[in-house]
């Protein structure tokens, strides 16, 4: 079933990819934008079978997919609904990259426990859902740095201008901060909404040692 579910989701993926790509501004960044998906597919794809996830971790991969590409396909500080929330509320900038490290301290929060949960002895909940945050957390700091590696080595070798805004930064002093806050936000969200229903799917799956389920 979640072999068929992932099968499912990555023909639904596909043609979002190839609109994005063929809409890009600059095929540069949306490659740096897209490459972590595409790497993240490969590994799901790898482990489907040895290793496979709740239908609720795909779902949430999903539609995180969804907005990475979205993101990638408008250069992240251009989307449309956003530019009208910009509009209306009299924002300073585009807050959809807020957004999707929202979502990504989701994500990495809903795979994280899944994780730990299934192949760790951690039978506290408190813990697990801590080292969840964490994970999120962490996540969410490297890819910040990443994210400046990149601009350092793009800005260094004369590809683009240090004022280009890579991924919306769109010239906020407090964007990698930011992101992260937002990042550590959504992990907080995932616990407290998605907690219970992961847990009782996990229940339903295999490679899950007793001692590891909570009480």
């Amino acid at each position: 079933m979640t072999y068929r579910s992932l099968i499912i989701y990555i023909s639904i993926i596909v043609p979002f990819f190839i609109w994005s790509g063929l809409g890009a501004k600059r095929l540069d960044l949306w490659f740096a934008e897209t490459l972590p998906l595409v790497i993240g597919y490969i590994i799901l794809i790898r482990s489907v079978r040895s290793f496979p996830l709740t239908q609720l971790s795909y779902a949430i991969i999903f539609i995180g997919s969804i907005l990475m590409l979205t993101g990638a396909y408008y250069s992240y500080s251009h989307v449309p609904l956003f530019e009208y929330f910009k509009d209306i509320f009299d924002f300073e900038r585009n807050h959809f990259d807020r957004l999707v490290h929202f979502y990504q301290g989701v994500t990495v929060t809903i795979i994280s426990r899944e994780i730990i949960i299934r192949l760790t002895s951690l039978n506290s909940l408190p813990w697990t859902n801590f080292f969840a945050m964490i994970s999120a957390a962490a996540f969410a700091a490297i890819w910040e740095v990443i994210e400046w590696v990149f601009v350092l080595l793009v800005v260094s070798q004369g590809v683009v201008e240090p004022d280009y805004g890579f991924l919306g930064e769109q010239n906020d002093t407090w964007d990698a901060q930011s992101d992260m806050f937002f990042a550590i936000a959504g992990s907080g969200f995932a616990i407290l909404v998605f907690r219970s229903l992961q847990d009782k799917l996990i229940k339903g799956l295999p490679f899950v040692p007793d001692e590891c389920e909570h009480p």
